[in-house]
């Protein structure tokens, strides 16, 4: 287990495990927070991170709103960041740029993300420059603004927000 996340009815974990108690949840699960049982989570019907090569690295929450984080190598799993309803797991807009994320954190109207994002064109962001220029740090809407184009996603079309070029710096490696 790598991350964890508490909200009022349930703790939720992240990481790059298969199984919680017995029950199958790839990468992230919700367990309720007063005896431990697995919980409706609808965000492993899309992100199915786990494994060696994939993970959830980060959970982490504003008071209304579940953010995570995800990494993969090799495996063509989800690397960006997922903003996801806390009671039902249900997926409010995944920013699916190629290139782990390792954090996220909110505030001022935003979610920012910190991480090696080289190519966010899927989601009208930038495109992939060369091999050794990344995004370290990025900022999304919370407002799911688009869907991820179909060429680029290795997702169903999922929302996707708006990335904030003004608050988005490409730092050669």
């Amino acid at each position: 287990m790598d991350a964890i996340a508490v909200t009022d009815d349930a703790v939720h974990i992240g990481g790059n495990f298969n199984l919680v108690n017995g029950t199958t949840r790839r990468g992230s699960a919700a367990l309720s927070a007063t005896d431990g049982n697995v919980q409706r989570w609808d965000f492993n019907q899309v992100v199915h991170n786990s494994g060696i090569n994939a993970g959830i690295y980060s959970l982490g929450t504003d008071g209304r709103n579940i953010i995570a984080t995800g990494y993969s190598y090799l495996s063509g799993q989800f690397e960006g960041a997922a903003l996801i309803e806390p009671g039902t797991g249900a997926l409010a807009w995944m920013a699916d740029c190629h290139g782990d994320s390792y954090s996220a954190a909110a505030g001022h109207g935003l979610v920012y993300v910190a991480s090696h994002h080289h190519h966010c064109d899927n989601i009208n962001s930038f495109p992939q420059v060369n091999s050794t220029t990344f995004k370290y740090a990025q900022a999304f809407t919370y407002q799911a603004t688009g869907t991820a184009q179909q060429g680029l996603a290795r997702f169903a079309r999922p929302a996707s927000p708006l990335a904030s070029r003004a608050r988005s710096r490409a730092v050669p490696n």
